[in-house]
């Protein structure tokens, strides 16, 4: 019930207006949302057929608004000058070449987040990064440089850093990197509109401990100057045998009541959370494993919506039997064959439908609409007056 509540509260919007003939019936169509919902993009143009392709893109042609593009260093730019930017460079499994990728987002109108700038883990930096720290800040702060220029003014969002509370465990990196990294960031972004984020922890951790000393990171940054736009948590549920135990409500990760007391903390950092990763795999690969899947997804994504401090909820891996090492290989919302299972259903229902207005109105005496609706991109109609308008 509160949940219920609190996205009629949050995610709705009330709109007037004006100019339309009095007494006329206005059809109310919501176009967009401005709530992101996404999924990262790391396989695409992998697909060997037509089928598979038209399933993999069309989860931005149908469901999703936002997609993350994979901007790992050591896989973006492994021979030192030679980055994989162009269609033509080499292939890397879930490290899709970057140009491709955005011209896809560009042209249907998908909101991107490069991820990301800056990745201390040492897995994550290429073998050729010096170990000096002196010479390896001037070549993070290159990268940085090159990449922001490069896509600024076409990629809107950054995760400027990736994962830096744990910083005894991240490797060498240049004191201070986190701070820097923003500050190159927003340096070479100049004029150009942007949106800068940090991005860190797991929503298993919960509100206290780890999770708000990355909130105290977080303001911290803010404090000295640092272009924060919004804080990224994650939230992956890898190991299968916790799963039962979430269903049955003995664990308490996945409940509403602990993710409301988790986001409520991360709040504190005084501005918007994305849920910037989720993982919420099918215990196995049955069907009805899938039906378990979908409904912990769907309770999952009513939770996080109704959070007023969120703006974004991005689903990590799409298709089964693609994950990363040793994450959950049943996590996608397509099978390993490209087919659509029961949690793509859930997902296109909440955001397609249930979390979509559309509605006829009558204008008043004095030719006003007035009605109440989810943020966003609305077309009101009228006996050929066609309108554009924005909930906010």
């Amino acid at each position: 019930a509160k949940i219920d509540a609190d996205i009629e509260k949050y995610r709705k919007a009330d709109c007037t207006v004006t100019g339309f003939a009095p007494g006329t019936e206005v059809k109310v169509d919501q176009l967009t949302h401005a709530y992101l919902f996404g999924a990262n993009m790391f396989l695409f143009g992998h697909q060997t057929n037509e089928h598979d392709r038209a399933a993999y893109e069309g989860l931005w042609k149908t469901l999703f608004n936002a997609g993350t593009v994979a901007l790992y260093w050591k896989d973006l730019e492994p021979e030192r000058g030679k980055p994989r930017y162009a269609a033509d460079a080499p292939f890397v499994w879930r490290r899709p070449q970057v140009d491709p990728v955005v011209e896809f987002c560009e042209r249907n109108h998908v909101d991107m987040n490069g991820h990301a700038l800056v990745y201390g883990m040492h897995f994550a930096m290429p073998d050729w990064v010096p170990k000096d720290r002196a010479e390896r800040e001037r070549d993070i702060k290159r990268h940085v440089f090159e990449l922001v220029t490069r896509y600024r003014g076409r990629i809107r969002r950054w995760d400027v850093v990736n994962e830096a509370t744990d910083q005894p465990n991240r490797g060498v990196m240049p004191d201070d990197y986190t701070f820097k990294s923003f500050q190159w960031a927003k340096s070479a972004l100049g004029s150009c509109e942007g949106l800068f984020g940090i991005n860190d922890m797991d929503t298993s951790w919960g509100p206290k401990g780890a999770s708000r000393r990355y909130m105290q990171l977080t303001r911290d940054l803010i404090a000295r100057g640092a272009k924060v736009d919004h804080l990224g948590v994650q939230s992956h549920l890898y190991d299968i045998n916790d799963f039962p135990k979430i269903v049955s409500g003995e664990s308490r990760s996945h409940s509403p009541v602990f993710l409301r007391e988790t986001f409520d903390a991360m709040a504190e950092a005084g501005v918007p959370v994305h849920l910037s990763e989720l993982t919420i795999p099918s215990p196995d690969g049955t069907e009805r494993g899938f039906l378990c899947q979908a409904e912990l997804v769907r309770n999952f994504y009513r939770a996080i919506f109704s959070h007023p401090a969120t703006r974004a909820i991005t689903w990590w891996n799409v298709v089964d039997k693609t994950a990363f090492g040793n994450e959950p290989q049943y996590s996608g919302l397509l099978d390993e064959h490209y087919e659509r299972k029961p949690v793509w259903h859930v997902l296109d229902g909440l955001i397609n439908r249930e979390w979509r207005t559309h509605l006829a109105v009558k204008a008043d005496g004095k030719g006003c609409v007035r009605f109440r609706g989810f943020r966003g991109v609305y077309r009101l109609t009228s006996s050929g007056d066609v309108r554009t308008v924005e909930v906010r």
